[in-house]
C-alpha cells in the first residue's frame, strides 16, 4: 500500500500535465518522478527492495501511457515515457549512491528543463518532418487571390505558404505566428508570404478570418489540391524556391531554439542561392 499512493499520485499528475503541452509535460513528468523516487527509496532498504519500490512507482504510468504509445507508434511522446524511467533511476542513484544530494538533484532538474525546452521541440519537428517528400516542382493547381484573380509564382523569389482550411482551428490559432514571421521579412521583396486556404466540402474561403493580418491571402477551389500538394493534415508550411521547387513542407519551426529544419535558415539558404556572384573586373 505504501507504494500504491506515490504510484497513483505520479500517474494522475503525469497525465494531467499533458494539458500543458508536450514540452511542459516532458519537464513535469521528469521532475514528478524524480521527487516521487526520492519518496519511495530508502537507504535502509536492501537493493532488491529499492528496485521493487521503483518498479511499483513507474509501472502504472508505463502500462497506461507507454503501451498505447508503442501500440499506436506515437513516437512523438516516446521521450515523455523515457524521461519517467530515467528520473526514477536517477532518483535511486542520487539518494542511495550520491553524497551530494542537493547539488546532484539540482543538476538533474536543470538537465530536464533544458531537454524539455530545447530537445522536445526539435524532436517533435523531426518526427513531423522526417518523412516529408520535397524537391519537386510546385504542382499546377488553380490558385486565386481574394479578388478571384489567378495567381502564379514568379521566378527569382522565395515563397512561404501557410496551408489552412476553415475547419482547422489550430491553423487559425497559428496565424499570429505566421504574421510575425511575415513582418520579419517585410523589407525583403524577394521573400513573400501567403496563406493558402485549401477547400473542404461545402466550405471554402472566408476573408473575415484573415483580413486583420497583413500577409497575402490565396485560396483554391480545387478539392484535389490536398492530394496534389501531398498534404494530409494541417497546418503545414511550404517553402518554394526561386525555381518554383518545394524545398520544405512541415511545421512552423521559426524560433531560435528550433535547430531542426528551422524555417528562417531554410529561407536564408534559398536567398543565398539566388544571389549572383560578384563580377570580377580587371
Amino acid at each position: 500500500m505504501k507504494y500504491l499512493i506515490p504510484s497513483l499520485i505520479g500517474l494522475v499528475l503525469a497525465f494531467f500535465s499533458g494539458l500543458l503541452g508536450w514540452h511542459y509535460q516532458f519537464i513535469a513528468v521528469g521532475i514528478i518522478y524524480l521527487i516521487l523516487g526520492f519518496c519511495v527509496y530508502n537507504t535502509n532498504y536492501t537493493l532488491n527492495k529499492n528496485i521493487k519500490a521503483g518498479l511499483f512507482l513507474i509501472l502504472p504510468f508505463f502500462i497506461l501511457y507507454g503501451i498505447p504509445a508503442f501500440w499506436k507508434h506515437s513516437t512523438h511522446v516516446y521521450p515523455i515515457l523515457f524521461i519517467s524511467i530515467i528520473s526514477v533511476g536517477t532518483a535511486f542513484i542520487i539518494k542511495i549512491k550520491s553524497h551530494r544530494f542537493l547539488k546532484s538533484s539540482a543538476c538533474y532538474a536543470i538537465l530536464v528543463l533544458l531537454s524539455g525546452f530545447f530537445g522536445m521541440p526539435n524532436w517533435l519537428n523531426y518526427i513531423s518532418d522526417k518523412s516529408t517528400d520535397t524537391n519537386f516542382i510546385f504542382p499546377e493547381i488553380d490558385i486565386v487571390d481574394i479578388n478571384e484573380k489567378a495567381f502564379r509564382f514568379e521566378k527569382g523569389k522565395t515563397y512561404v505558404l501557410d496551408l489552412w482550411s476553415l475547419a482547422c482551428a489550430p491553423c487559425i490559432d497559428k496565424f499570429p505566428d505566421f504574421e510575425e514571421l511575415h513582418l520579419k521579412y517585410i523589407n525583403q521583396p524577394d521573400v513573400e508570404f501567403y496563406s493558402l486556404c485549401l477547400p473542404i466540402k461545402g466550405r471554402n474561403y472566408n476573408h473575415e478570418i484573415t483580413k486583420r493580418y497583413s500577409f497575402n491571402k490565396l485560396y483554391t477551389l480545387n478539392v484535389n489540391s490536398w492530394e496534389e500538394l501531398g498534404v494530409k493534415e494541417i497546418p503545414k508550411y511550404i517553402v518554394i524556391n526561386s525555381n518554383s521547387e518545394v524545398v520544405y513542407i512541415g511545421r512552423l519551426n521559426d524560433k531560435w531554439y528550433h535547430f531542426y529544419n528551422n524555417i528562417n535558415q531554410i529561407i536564408r539558404n534559398e536567398k543565398n542561392k539566388t544571389k549572383e556572384p560578384f563580377a570580377i573586373t580587371d
